[in-house]
């Protein structure tokens, strides 16, 4: 007779998880396998036999259905003296956890080695070989359901058949769950394009670009509710978002860090190595460089760096111009500055103090260059009245020529989020170094969305402040994750981590959704307050 059960499981840790299925491929196994693997049966109240090993042991698996914490295994049978267990996430690849233990005197402790699959072996009897119980609690950790029809539909054999680095987007900007959504967004990293083998999975053709994009319609069937976008042709695919405004000599690379030993410091020196790091662009009448504090800034210091690369295209003398309305600033003061040596560890080119002026922008008009065809500067590094560090958009004319490991650039990227009808991504601006990859800076673009659509067309690719580094030498970066929390505090939170020589740590900043692109009124978590 069936075993009428009660018993739920809860989910807690030291109780039994239950056994989905229990099977052999090499022995045939006798009794009642349904009153076995009932929640409800007692000890010894069905055996189970394994005979007629095709091989010279017997083995049996176990499916768990959900990747579980294990903290250890109770297995009962009078039969069994010598038994190796194999524990597994997906059923193919096994891991040894015990090797010739004596169930019977030794404990089978796992220690919450996380697992769905467990393996069972021991040798095979001319007798019948029983099994009087066998249960398995569950320890502390995650448990991990599998979604198979989400597991189906991403394996996919035609276009686009595999990426990394997902994160999804409700693109209504609503994070409210609905069964009837129709435009639910899901930006990848690295993808691949090409045919995969219905036969063997192989992949026949795998071109791979650095980015790409899919829509769910979540009121569809799931087999028909995803598609998927990237750049280029299904013949010759590109990466949707290119890293164009992070390379070469764009202007942006004026305020970010790359190429400086340190961020937040008159005291940085900047290296020898200009694309990607420092601005050039060809002599010309006008020749001016803005950058966009994005709001009115009491400004104290501003310190400068000349071309490094090539110290013989930099700056003579320019002309510092400030205000609060891009086409009525007024005149600073104007500067002269020296060549840089072209050290590897170039130290400031000049400090200007500017105690006084308060401006949302601020421009430096060219008056005069080293040389007759090409200008160039190295960085320049704006402080308020507190000596805060800040941020800004950078426009000037540069020199479009990319060379050396900037042709190497692409975009992966983190987390983003929704603010009315623009999506804002976090991407890592990654450039290969030699035999290594290097993530150079984070940087954010900001894609417009109409009718539950991106248009990358229309994407504004902006520099950040997001990557930093510690007089220490650490490095820090932001953007990995982040949370809409303005319905509770008011605030939009974006977390990162701090690699440094003990390992990777949790770092935070905050910030409002009108504020999200301007980078001087985000706040940091210092372990204390926000600052």
């Amino acid at each position: 007779m069936p075993i009428e059960c009660d018993l739920t499981f809860t989910e807690t840790t030291n109780e039994r998880i239950p056994i989905v299925s229990l099977s052999s491929d090499t022995s045939t196994i006798e009794g009642d396998m349904e009153r076995f693997l009932n929640y409800c049966h007692e000890e010894g109240d069905n055996d189970l036999s394994f005979t007629d090993a095709l091989i010279k042991t017997h083995q049996f698996t176990v499916s768990l259905g959900k990747v579980y914490p294990v903290r250890e295994i109770s297995f009962l049978s009078e039969d069994i003296s010598e038994l190796s267990v194999d524990v597994s996430m997906n059923g193919e690849k096994f891991t040894r956890v015990h090797e010739d233990i004596n169930p019977g005197e030794s404990d089978l402790v796992l220690d919450d080695v996380m697992l769905k699959y467990i393996r069972f072996t021991f040798p095979r009897e001319e007798e019948p070989v029983r099994l009087q119980d066998l249960d398995v609690f569950l320890g502390s950790g995650l448990i991990i359901d599998d979604a198979s029809p989400w597991r189906d539909v991403l394996f996919r054999y035609d276009g686009w058949t595999g990426a990394d680095g997902i994160f999804s987007f409700e693109l209504d900007g609503d994070p409210e769950f609905s069964e009837t959504k129709d435009n639910i967004g899901f930006i990848f990293s690295d993808t691949f394009i090409g045919d995969v083998s219905t036969r063997n999975h192989l992949r026949n053709q795998k071109d791979i670009i650095n980015n790409s994009f899919g829509y769910y319609d979540e009121s569809a069937d799931i087999k028909e509710g995803f598609e998927f976008i990237y750049g280029g042709t299904r013949e010759n695919p590109q990466s949707l978002f290119p890293p164009d405004a992070y390379i070469g000599y764009h202007p942006g690379n004026l305020l970010s860090v790359e190429g400086l030993s340190v961020y937040h410091s008159q005291n940085a020196t900047l290296t020898d190595e200009g694309p990607g790091v420092m601005w050039q662009a060809p002599v010309q009448d006008n020749l001016i460089i803005t950058i966009d504090l994005y709001s009115s800034q009491a400004l104290k210091t501003i310190t400068l760096w000349n071309a490094n690369d090539n110290p013989d295209i930099g700056v003579k003398r320019m002309s510092l111009y400030a205000g609060d309305e891009e086409d009525q600033l007024a005149f600073v003061k104007t500067v002269d500055l020296q060549k840089a040596s072209g050290s590897s560890e170039e130290e400031a080119s000049l400090s200007v103090a500017v105690s006084g002026v308060s401006a949302r922008y601020v421009r430096f008009v060219i008056e005069e260059s080293y040389d007759d065809s090409l200008v160039g500067l190295g960085k320049i590094f704006l402080q308020d009245e507190n000596d805060r560090a800040l941020f800004g958009t950078v426009t000037a004319p540069y020199d479009p020529a990319v060379f050396g490991n900037e042709t190497s650039a692409r975009l992966w990227f983190q987390d983003g989020i929704v603010i009315g009808d623009m999506l804002y991504l976090f991407p890592l601006v990654v450039k290969d170094d030699e035999d290594i990859f290097r993530v150079t800076e984070v940087g954010m673009v900001e894609v417009p969305v109409a009718d539950g659509r991106i248009q990358p067309e229309n994407a504004r690719h902006r520099r950040s402040p997001l990557q930093s580094i510690t007089p220490s030498g650490d490095v820090i970066y932001y953007g990995a994750g982040i949370m809409d929390n303005t319905d509770v505090d008011g605030y939009v939170y974006m977390y990162g981590y701090l690699d440094d020589d003990l390992g990777r740590h949790l770092v935070a900043a905050r910030t409002t959704k009108e504020d999200i692109g301007d980078f001087n009124a985000y706040k940091y978590y210092d372990g204390t307050d926000w600052s």
